[in-house]
Order: C-alpha cells, then sequence, then structure tokens
C-alpha cells in the first residue's frame, strides 16, 4: 500500500469518527442542556448547541467533499427540499425577515437557519453514516432519555406543588412528545428475544422503559398519551410474553397514579366540560387567575378560538393563503385578530406566540403550498419507514396536531428520516 493510500484511509477514518462523535454528542447533551444564565432556560442554549455542531458537521462534510470528491445520495431529502423552498419564499415575502430568518426571539427555534440546521444534519448523517451507526447513534438518544426521565422523576417527588413534570425538555407536552419518539426504540429492543429470566440486558431494557414511560405518565400530556396510544396500532409483531411484561409494567404504573394522584382525573373532568361547552355554544362565565387552587386550564376552549382565527388571517389574502405571513411571525400577525373570547379564559392575559397546533402554524406562516408540501413528506416517511419506525413517527405527527416539534424532539424526528432515507436506499440497491 503506497504512502498516498495509507493517508487516505487515516483521513477517511478520521472524518467518520469526528461525525460519529459531533452527532453523539448532540443527541446526548441537546436534550439535557439548559441555561439559568438566559432568559428562556431551555430552548434557546438547545438550539445554539445545533447551530454550532452543525456548523462544524457542514464545514467537515465540504472539506472532505474537497478532498475526496463522490457524488451525494438524495434520498427521501428530494421530498423534503420542497418544503424548504416553501420556507425560503414565506421568508422572502415575511412581514419580519429578521424573524423569519432566526425564528421567535429567545428561542430561536422555527426560522429558516434552524430548518436549515436540521436538513444539514439530517442529509449529512445520511450520506455519512452506515445502518449499524445509526443504530449506535439510537443508544445515546436513549441514555438521554433515560436520565432526562430520571430527572423528570426526582422533580416530581422533590417539588410537591409541581402537578406536571417538564424535566430539562422545559414543557409538560414538549417532554411526553420526546419520550414519545424513544419509547418505541426500547419496546422493540427489549421484544426482539425470547424471554429469559436470567438475561440480565431484558431486565435492564425492561428498567429503562419503565423509567421512560413512568416519567411520560406523569407529563399527563393528552396529546402524549394520544399519540402513544395510536402509534400502538403500528407496532410490529413481538413476543408475546414480553409484551405482556410490557403491558403489565405499564398498568401498575397507571393504577398507583391514578389511586395516588388525582390531576388526571381533573383534566379529564376538564375534557367534558369543554366538550358540554363547546356542544352548547357557551362563553366560559369565569375568568381565572393564578392561584394555588386547581382550576379548568381549558385548554380545548382556548384552541378553538386560535385555530378559528388562524385560518381566518390565512384567508384574508392571496398573498397569505399562498406564502403565509412568513415564518415564526404567528405571534406578531395573531394579536390584530385576537378573538374576545380568550378573555374569558385562564389565559386571558397570556401572548400567544403559537397556534398550538404545527399543521395550522405552517399554514399560516408558510402558506397552503408549503403545507401541502409538508404533510406529502408525512405521507412518504411513513410509507417508506420500516415497522418499528413508524410508531415514533406516529407519535411526533400526532402530538403535533396539539403542539410543534422543540428542538430536542426536531433533531430526533430528522435522524430518523435520515435512517429511514438509508433503509429506504439499501432496500432498492
Amino acid at each position: 500500500m503506497d504512502r498516498t493510500c495509507y493517508y487516505n484511509i487515516i483521513m477517511k477514518t478520521l472524518y467518520e469518527k469526528s461525525m460519529f462523535f459531533l452527532y453523539a454528542l448532540l443527541l446526548f447533551f441537546v436534550p439535557l442542556l439548559v441555561s439559568p444564565i438566559t432568559q428562556e432556560y431551555f430552548e434557546f442554549s438547545k438550539m445554539f448547541l445545533t447551530y454550532f455542531v452543525s456548523g462544524i458537521v457542514v464545514a467537515l462534510f465540504l472539506l472532505n467533499k474537497v478532498w475526496n470528491y463522490s457524488a451525494s445520495q438524495i434520498g427521501l431529502f428530494k421530498y423534503a427540499i420542497w418544503f424548504f423552498i416553501a420556507a425560503i419564499l414565506s421568508t422572502i415575502f415575511s412581514t419580519d425577515i429578521y424573524v423569519s430568518v432566526w425564528g421567535y426571539y429567545s428561542r430561536f427555534n422555527g426560522g429558516l437557519l434552524s430548518i436549515l440546521s436540521f436538513l444539514s444534519l439530517s442529509f449529512i448523517s445520511f450520506n455519512t453514516f452506515k445502518k449499524n451507526d445509526f443504530i449506535q447513534l439510537a443508544f445515546f438518544s436513549v441514555l438521554s432519555g433515560l436520565l432526562v426521565s430520571g430527572y423528570g422523576i426526582i422533580q416530581h417527588f422533590m417539588d410537591l406543588d409541581l402537578e406536571r413534570v417538564y424535566s430539562t425538555i422545559g414543557q409538560p407536552n414538549w417532554l411526553a412528545q420526546y419520550l414519545g419518539i424513544i419509547l418505541p426504540f426500547i419496546v422493540i429492543l427489549y421484544s426482539k428475544s425470547k424471554f429469559d429470566i436470567k438475561d440480565y440486558r431484558d431486565w435492564i431494557l425492561l428498567s429503562i422503559y419503565v423509567i421512560i414511560f413512568y416519567c411520560l405518565w406523569l407529563t399527563f400530556s393528552m396529546s402524549g398519551f394520544l399519540g402513544l396510544f395510536i402509534s400502538l396500532f403500528f407496532l410490529p409483531k413481538l413476543n408475546s410474553k414480553k409484551l405482556l411484561i410490557l403491558g403489565f409494567s405499564s398498568l401498575v404504573i397507571v393504577i398507583v397514579n391514578f389511586a395516588t394522584l388525582g390531576f388526571l382525573i381533573n383534566r379529564v373532568t376538564d375534557i367534558f366540560i369543554e366538550v358540554k361547552s363547546s356542544l352548547l355554544t357557551e362563553i366560559i362565565p369565569s375568568v381565572y387567575a393564578a392561584g394555588e387552587s386547581y382550576k379548568v386550564s381549558d385548554p380545548g376552549y382556548i384552541r378553538k378560538n386560535i385555530w378559528k382565527q388562524v385560518l381566518y388571517i390565512s384567508s384574508i389574502s392571496p398573498k397569505n393563503l399562498m406564502f403565509g405571513t412568513g415564518l415564526q411571525t404567528f405571534p406578531f400577525e395573531f394579536q390584530a385578530f385576537r378573538p374576545t373570547e380568550l378573555n374569558y379564559s385562564s389565559e386571558w392575559d397570556y401572548l400567544v406566540n403559537r397556534p398550538h397546533n404545527y399543521y395550522l402554524e405552517l399554514l399560516s406562516e408558510i402558506g397552503i403550498m408549503g403545507l401541502m408540501f409538508y404533510m406529502h413528506f408525512i405521507k412518504i416517511t411513513l410509507d417508506n419507514a420500516p415497522k418499528y419506525l413508524k410508531c415514533s413517527l406516529v407519535v411526533f405527527y400526532v402530538t403535533n396536531i396539539f403542539g410543534w416539534p422543540v428542538v430536542s424532539t426536531n433533531l430526533l424526528f430528522w435522524m430518523i428520516v435520515s435512517y429511514i432515507s438509508l433503509n429506504n436506499l439499501s432496500k432498492s440497491s
């Protein structure tokens, strides 16, 4: 072997090891990172770590292309690129280009730059890693999820006034979405082999499942529960004994919490109150101020009125319908159309900065074409995903009906897309 060939092998190995380290760093530390010295504790620090690492990843990828050029595979990204083009057009016609590029202040997630970062990370990982690398990277996600869950459980027992845990993710619904994406990884790993009471790996995986599921339960997130429930219909055929053990463990957690905590029961009661109010077209008669006692949080009532106005904003002009008002401009545009009904809700004094429905958010910010491209991308990912990943995708897509993706869940989602592209490529070759 000549010196040049030997040197190329060393450089290739160094490049691959460096890239693996950077992605592992992201998947492990982003969910755990908080910054008490900034105004926004959670999203700001996570997003800027993503920016920093993605910048290094892109630079290394381009340097490697210069040093050892080879054509890049496109995979499923030929569908994602149309969504990105819609985001660019939305930014060009935005009512606030600065916000559309960087994202809403304090969080900086959701702007054009963040979309570019996640897309770049996903595309480069698809063109860099092998399937076994993704499996190893999934380990870092699970380990991070375990630590996030452990802290959430500690949070629950240390702060008795805290009704719903949020851990290091920042909000109960965000945490439920994040853990809901990770949980199917563990279910599949645990159920692959036959039950063996002497196999310590089975007990480790079962323990991880119990901890993560318990933390997810403590979020009392209705959207998280719904996403997880619907994802069960997409589970592949699993080992029956192990599935029974997982089901029994989950049932014990549910029963214990129903017996010792009434908050979830109150939330279920809220739903019936909200449905009754909606059917009778009543306005909630009381304005709820902050207090120590439990109050009806009326999220359904709030969402209904916000969603109605989002549809109106999107339809008031051809420009809004086609290109939207611009990425992340919803907090500014909505205020002029804020419905008076919100003055009779528990969030009467809140600044509404999200419509609490990612699909309606896309409609209002990047227009109907951008939403259609994104919905088509959803279909493509579900059609091409292996059965053991469809569950995670379903959790992500369902919870976004009532919320939106944050940095940690965006990172997981785009890594799943990358793996699906690689898996699809290997099947077709």
